[in-house]
């Protein structure tokens, strides 16, 4: 054994409790300095001076004065024995005469032993656990303490000799002993000096070396002698250690030290016998270091804290979630320092997922509280199980209950209201007042601000709305959009960047498809107008094994470029982390709990919840007590082992409710049928029901059981799990004759249920009862009725799911006798109402079912006039039956007094447009002069004409031009309609195609313009996309109508679906053909895209297919994933097939004019011979079928003869120069109206021409024009199209030099347009 150092030798020192004791009874010093001079006659020092000795290294000695008032300006280092003494001196007057050491020592002493016990684990992991140091070295005065600025203390050794190890587990032993001498060494630092008790050397088991050979065979000695005399020396061992048992444990406590103390030392001094040590010594020093530092990180429940018998309570601190919470504070790091709200990191979702009772609701609560210490506000909304509150009710209640907080509290309030009055109009404002009232007193500076929601709800205030009718077919989804928009620019008012936003929404696994297309709004939609320093950070909590409508949105999310999602999963927390919430919750070391732990998380499978609740088991079944004798808890590991344990929480809650009260169950049971939470003010509706005497006090009672909370205006459930497993003990019977009763008090108390609330409430619950429960005809059609006001109410807000399930429960408490004459109106609006809703959602099959029913059960025709123009959207929106549309069309407009020709000659059409331009003349030029169209049948002709105009309009039908005039008739005889201006530009439009009257065309468009701007632009979206996308082209730059059609789009998106979606589809064509730069469009058309799939435009995606799948040939960027609601059609050569089936004729020109240009930029040239030739033979089999000229006709027409001039120089077919001429002809007469869109395409296919009929010199002039013409207009494409054509012609004129100046340039315009693949074709050729 190594011996130590000189330097080392302790110097003979009296006991430091001794020299104090001695120095109370003999003076009564007040000084240090007297102190000091004491403790030098007692010894205690060895110089003449008052010095103590300071040790920098083994052997290196330094003295230093003593200075009671001295400030430390550096760390001091002292040795151990001095450091105990010093901090005696000075602190002495701090300690409780019944303990030995004072509180402040006593943290000091656990941080020095902290120090002792990490850098003995750090010596293990370094030598591999090849050995420990010595006992000897493990001592007072090897250590040194040094002092910090901050007074702080930390400890080293001064010696550290590893010993090797004797053998096989050698290891074990060594570091048992090396623990012991350490457990002495605590011993007195914690009592100042105190020497430990020592046993018996004769009875220790260490004079051998373990496992060593003569170890081994005196163990092989021992088992030959027999039994009985192996059974007497276990009994000799364990009479020695129940001799040794609790000395050192009970010295501790005499002297005032914690239990927690006594405990680990006396744990740690059981290590005496090595290997054979006693069951509760402390094997590891990693088990030292654990307990140390929770006493140091916890002082207050694991070192100065004593047991008490108690019962175990889950502390709310949030455990083993560390990743969590960083890739949480990453995202909301990207929140704040994004540049701007259009910087895709400005608006970051987190999908936050994990089995019930993992822990996800916890978590965001840990990070909103952090965040709101740094300027973040908080909003979150819980969504619940029970369907019995309105649609979108968790969101607006919750929006409002926080603008509510903002309200009181002042300048922040200030803030917010400025931004919202910056971002609203009154007419996005109005969708939102009625649903989050709180916004009224916001904005208003209302000085009579409520005290609480209550006030805002108050039933004597309230009064009830006026009868709600159908809602306007016309913009049935539209609504959906316009309050989704202004929800969504509400929230973007709300955050800035000096306070951004974290919106949490939790289970929204019950989430209503309402509020997930809510959700998807915020995210995916900016507007520009909207506080561009919005910065929000949307929380989605939802249960993994649960079916979540919101998997779709999050798949949406994936594919948008402009949103930044993260995915975390909480997983089941590990044994060890099981341990740590045991330790924590028992204020027991965890290497005490180690075993309970493992046996726990085996049963719970580590589920956070089902880990609280199974303690509570354990904790009433009487399998985990608390001994107070002995201050430990105590358990049955083999009876807790075989405790029978169900897979789930919802078993172990079952048991805890059986234990509770009748009275309290009851009122439990009540609660659970309205959710996870209800209002007190509904409550007292229900306060003595169902036989319970007071249900308030029961649930009073239940939140001491930490069952339900209790909040300023609501009880709610602990936990979900803990409503549903309440409610699931409900048995059937007496569930539904509950939910009964309860909805008949509440018709009783609540005036019908005038208030919406309580109005969803009972819906919801006589609809879980269902109609074969309910008997009596009289209470089937009062629950019908009841369904259709909650359905009518619902289309207000609107949220056609629940319109949907409303209104088709009303239809089936009716039954087969619904159109009898008592019910016949209650029966037509159900069936109206279920039509409109079916539609909404896409499910056009039940649709027409109720369509049909109305239709043959209707007994006048203005009772079937509703449904027929749900007929007609759904017809002319699913991308194939637009011809439909217009013969129902016509149908309906006759029945209304408007009867059109048939068949439609040319003549007639020419006559009608003349006549009706003679007309305009009497139309005042300032159109507020003219009176309203208040003429019932007229007012619904206009709106079906507006349809036959859109839907003719598709299909290239004779029939609108017609139908503009009439609509411009009927405004001219009846007043002003909303859509008057239409119909007048849709007059223009024809104009154009019947007289290719360029001029008046224009001019009409003007006046249109000007019409639906003084009408304050209700129709402008719809103008614009008739004047600027259709008219307006053949005059004006391409260039010059992208902003207005652009700016119409995010007009019409706050409410006009349809219409934003027609021109957003207008500017993709036009923003192509006039050379934009491709990446940007693709972004741009990939969200179009979204929305139109959104929102099941089947038709509009279909006409935007072609152009999208034109951008991603030439830019080569990530391909859309494809709708799956267009079935079949999922490409070009589909879509085609599909178009000239049903004679979509503008949709067939779409897709050619993008696959002759595709074909003929990427030479693929017999592609494009066979479109041409295909595509004529159709125009000829459809001629005279309609004279309606696109802007993609246009480009057909260039297109076709480009590829006929090609074809003419390779075959010298007649057939083809014929097609070629045509295209010049049509071209010229287009340049000749428009030279800048036009000029340069002419000058192409002239140098084209010319090039093949062999006129060289005119072909060169051409091209060099054709080049410089596209140059001039910022036509970059065809810029670089024309550089290729020329750089051809040259080559096979021989002028190799001209011909590869002009392919660079090719190269560089195609590049500067975005095509990067044809870039790659052209370079390899």
């Amino acid at each position: 054994m190594n011996k130590l150092p000189a330097s080392l030798t302790p110097e003979p020192l009296t006991s430091m409790s001794t020299a104090r004791e001695n120095y109370i009874d003999k003076f009564d010093a007040s000084t240090a300095a007297d102190e000091a001079a004491l403790l030098q006659h007692h010894g205690a020092f060895p110089t003449s001076a008052c010095v103590l000795h300071i040790r920098g290294g083994a052997g290196d000695h330094e003295s230093k004065t003593v200075e009671p008032d001295e400030t430390r300006s550096v760390p001091e280092t002292l040795v151990l024995r001095d450091w105990m003494v010093q901090y005696s001196l000075i602190h002495r007057g701090r300690r409780d005469s019944s303990s030995l050491v004072d509180k402040h020592y006593l943290q000091k002493a656990t941080r020095i032993a902290l120090s002792l016990a990490t850098i003995l684990q750090s010596q293990q992991d370094v030598t591999d656990s090849n050995g420990f140091m010595p006992e000897n070295e493990i001592c007072a005065d090897n250590v040194t303490v040094t002092t910090t600025v901050d007074e702080d203390v930390e400890a080293d050794f001064v010696q550290k000799t590893i010993l090797p190890r004797y053998g096989w587990g050698a290891a074990s032993y060594s570091q048992r002993i090396a623990i012991c001498a350490l457990g002495r060494l605590f011993f007195e630092l914690f009592t100042l000096g105190e020497k430990p008790p020592q046993k018996d050397p004769n009875k220790t088991l260490t004079s051998v070396a373990p496992l060593s050979m003569d170890y081994v065979q005196k163990l092989i000695d021992e088992q030959k002698n027999g039994d009985s005399q192996n059974s007497a020396k276990k009994q000799a061992r364990e009479e020695e250690k129940n001799d040794a048992e609790g000395a050192p444990y009970t010295l501790l406590l005499n002297a005032g030290l914690p239990h927690a103390i006594c405990r680990l030392v006396s744990d740690m001094l059981e290590n005496s016998g090595g290997l054979f040590s006693h069951d509760n010594s402390v094997a590891t020093f990693s088990d030292v270091k654990q307990d140390l530092s929770q006493m140091v990180e916890k002082p207050t429940l694991f070192l100065h804290n004593a047991l008490v018998m108690r019962k175990p309570i889950v502390p709310t601190k949030l455990y083993c979630r560390d990743n969590a919470l960083k890739q949480f504070f990453d995202v909301a790091k990207q929140v704040v320092e994004s540049d701007s709200v259009f910087d895709r990191h400005s608006r970051s979702a987190i999908m936050l997922s994990g089995c019930s009772g993992s822990g996800k609701s916890r978590l965001v609560q840990e990070v909103s509280a952090q965040l709101e210490q740094k300027g973040w506000q908080y909003l979150y909304c819980k969504f619940d199980q029970a369907e019995g509150s309105r649609p979108l009710r968790n969101i607006t209640s919750a929006i409002d209950r926080f603008l509510l907080d903002l309200t009181f509290e002042g300048d922040g309030g200030e803030e917010v209201r400025s931004r919202i009055a910056t971002a609203f109009n009154e007419e996005d404002l109005s969708n939102l007042l009625d649903v989050i009232p709180t916004l009224r007193h916001l904005i208003s500076h209302d000085s009579n601000i409520p005290a609480s929601l209550d006030d805002i709800f108050d039933e004597e205030s309230y009064t009830s709305p006026p009868k709600i009718s159908p809602v306007d077919v016309s913009h049935a989804l539209e609504s959906n959009f316009r309050l989704y928009r202004s929800c969504a620019m509400l929230l973007k008012a709300i955050s800035s960047t000096s306070h951004p936003l974290i919106f949490c929404m939790d289970d929204l696994q019950w989430s209503d498809t309402t509020s997930v297309d809510l959700i998807y709004s915020l995210l995916v939609h900016v507007d520009q107008n909207v506080n561009e320093e919005s910065r929000i950070m949307l929380v989605g909590c939802y249960r993994t094994y649960e079916d979540c409508p919101v998997a779709e949105k999050i798949k949406d999310i994936f594919t948008c470029s402009r949103v930044t999602l993260t995915n975390i999963t909480l997983e089941a927390l590990s044994p060890d982390d099981v341990n740590l919430v045991i330790s924590d919750t028992l204020c027991y070391p965890r290497r005490l709990t180690r075993p309970l732990a493992n046996l726990i998380a085996q049963k719970t499978t580590g589920n956070p919840l089902f880990i609280k609740e199974f303690l509570n088991s354990l904790a009433a079944e009487n399998l985990l007590t608390f001994s107070l004798p002995r201050q430990a808890w105590e358990w049955d590991e083999e009876l807790i082992q075989i405790k029978t344990v169900s897979d789930n929480v919802a078993k172990l809650l079952t048991r805890k409710l059986l234990r509770l009260s009748e009275h309290v169950l009851s009122s439990l049971r009540i609660m659970s049928c309205f959710g996870a939470e209800v209002q007190d003010k509904v409550l007292i509706h229900v306060r003595d029901a169902c036989g319970n005497p007071d249900i308030i006090m029961g649930l009073e009672y239940a939140a001491t059981e930490s069952l339900v909370e209790k909040t300023k205006r609501s009880f709610r459930f602990s936990h979900d799990m803990i409503q549903q497993t309440v409610y699931n003990s409900i048995e059937l019977n007496a569930r539904q004759n509950m939910l009964i009763e309860l909805a008949e008090i509440l018709l009783k108390k609540s005036a019908g249920g005038k208030d919406d609330a309580v109005l969803f409430i009972i819906a919801q619950f006589v609809n879980r009862v269902g109609p074969n429960f309910i008997t009596s005809a009289e209470k089937r059609a009062r629950y019908a009725g009841i369904n259709l006001q909650a359905g009518e109410r619902a289309s207000q807000v609107p949220d056609f799911n629940s319109v949907c399930e409303y209104v088709e429960n009303g239809i089936k408490f009716l039954g087969d006798d619904n159109w009898k004459d008592e019910h016949y109106h209650l029966s037509l609006a159900l069936f109206k109402n279920a039509a409109i809703a079916q539609w909404s959602l896409g499910n056009t099959t039940i649709m027409s079912e109720h369509i049909h029913e109305v239709c043959n059960k209707g007994r006048v025709f203005e009772d079937k006039l509703e449904v027929m123009d749900v007929l007609i959207h759904s017809l002319g929106m699913d991308g194939c039956s637009a011809s439909r549309s217009i013969e129902h069309c016509t149908s309906v407009l006759m029945h209304l007094g408007e009867v059109f020709q048939s068949p439609i000659e040319n003549d007639y059409i020419v006559k009608e447009l003349s006549e009706t331009n003679k007309c305009l003349i009497d139309l005042p030029t300032n159109p507020d002069e003219m009176s309203i169209n208040g003429h019932p049948l007229k007012v619904q002709a206009m709106n079906f004409l507006y349809l036959l105009l859109y839907f003719s309009h598709q299909q290239k039908h004779k029939i609108f031009p017609l139908a503009a005039c009439r609509m411009v008739k009927l405004t001219l005889e009846f007043g002003l309609h909303e859509y008057s201006s239409v119909g007048i530009a849709g007059m223009a439009l024809s104009y154009y195609t019947v007289f290719a009257d360029v001029e008046t065309a224009y001019k009409l468009g003007k006046v249109a313009v000007d019409m639906a701007k003084s009408q304050g632009q209700t129709c402008f979206p719809e103008v614009s996309s008739i004047v600027h996308g259709m008219i307006n082209v053949w005059r004006e730059p391409l260039q010059v109508v992208l902003p207005p059609l652009l700016e119409s789009y995010k007009v019409a998106k706050a409410g006009k679906t349809t219409t934003a979606l027609v021109n957003a589809m207008l500017y993709t064509y036009r923003a192509y053909f006039a050379g934009s730069s491709l990446p940007q469009l693709h972004t741009d058309m990939v969200d179009f895209l979204q929305l139109m799939a959104q929102h099941k435009r089947i038709a509009l995606y279909l006409l935007m297919m072609p152009v999208s799948n034109a951008i991603g040939s030439f830019c080569g960027g990530a391909a859309h994933e494809v709708w799956e609601g267009i079935g079949q059609c999922k490409d070009d050569d589909e879509n085609s097939k599909m178009a000239v089936e049903h004679k979509e004729l503008t949709l067939y020109d779409c897709i050619v004019a993008m696959k002759m240009m595709r074909c003929f930029i990427f030479r693929e040239l017999d592609d494009a011979k066979n479109l041409v030739m295909d595509y004529l033979k159709l125009m000829q089999a459809n001629e005279g079928h309609g004279r309606i000229v696109h802007l993609a006709t246009a480009y057909t027409s260039f297109y076709s003869g480009m590829i006929a001039w090609h074809f003419f120089r390779e075959t010298l077919d007649r057939y083809w120069i014929n097609i070629g001429n045509d295209a010049i002809e049509k071209m010229r007469s287009w340049s000749s109206q428009c030279s800048w869109n036009f000029s340069n395409k002419l000058l192409l296919l002239q140098a084209e021409s010319h090039y093949s009929l062999g006129e060289e010199k005119l072909a060169a002039e051409k091209y060099s024009q054709a080049i410089e013409s596209a140059r001039k207009h910022r036509f970059v494409h065809e810029e670089a199209m024309g550089c290729e054509l020329a750089s051809l012609f040259h080559q096979k004129m021989n002028d190799q030099d001209l011909s590869s100046s002009l392919m660079k340039r090719s190269i560089d315009c195609y590049t500067t347009w975005g095509a990067q693949k044809k870039v790659e074709a052209l370079k390899a050729r």
